[in-house]
């Protein structure tokens, strides 16, 4: 092949995808299940891609410091900074300490949805399928997750890197931010015909 051109050895072909960088990954970690993942298309390919991490393997693709430490790159104090109670891992950070239940709570109800006690990652994945919802809330619903679970992650950095504790009613706001911003910007039309975010929760 001529010069500056490039190739991948893993398809017969030398052709690049999505698709064949999945089936790599999934050959590469034989002890690692491939969920299926519906990308929202409406929030940005960051969330996308950090739940689709998390649903991989939790423990080897999320760096927690329990991860760190089972790749021996990391000390062997592994408890949680935000409460100082339990490990840092995923399904305590995401539903296992106040911090987390409360933001939780708080943006379910924002979104006309019953208190629900999350006891892993996974009973929260798909918290969007209740039934009697229409498609519309479901979409929506679906991409506030990813967004909760993509700010709680920061919240987590933010306490380790920069010593900022993180507040609840702060970090709330924020992701009804983030979510208008993402979704308006997506469905500009939509937004606006239905009179703004807030009766968009009410379809």
């Amino acid at each position: 092949m001529g010069a500056g051109l490039w190739r991948w050895d893993d398809d017969p072909g030398g052709s690049f995808s999505a698709v064949a960088v999945r089936k790599w990954l999934a050959a590469s970690c034989p002890g690692v299940s491939n969920p299926k993942l519906d990308w929202c298309k409406w929030v940005p390919i960051k969330c996308n891609i950090f739940m689709w991490r998390l649903m991989l393997n939790m423990l080897k693709w999320i760096p927690t410091k329990l991860a760190l430490l089972r790749r021996n790159i990391n000390d062997e104090n592994t408890t949680c900074v935000l409460c100082g109670d339990g490990e840092d891992e995923g399904d305590h950070i995401f539903t296992g300490y106040a911090f987390s239940m409360s933001m939780w709570n708080d943006v379910l109800r924002w979104l006309g949805l019953p208190n629900y006690f999350a006891f892993s990652v996974s009973d929260i994945l798909d918290i969007h399928k209740v039934d009697g919802l229409s498609a519309t809330r479901k979409h929506i619903i679906k991409g506030m997750v990813m967004v909760c679970f993509w700010r709680n992650w920061r919240a987590r950095n933010d306490c380790i890197f920069n010593q900022k504790m993180g507040n609840v009613v702060e970090v709330v706001v924020e992701i009804k931010a983030f979510g208008f911003l993402w979704f308006s910007n997506r469905y500009k039309d939509f937004v606006n015909h239905r009179k703004g975010w807030s009766n968009v929760m009410l379809l």
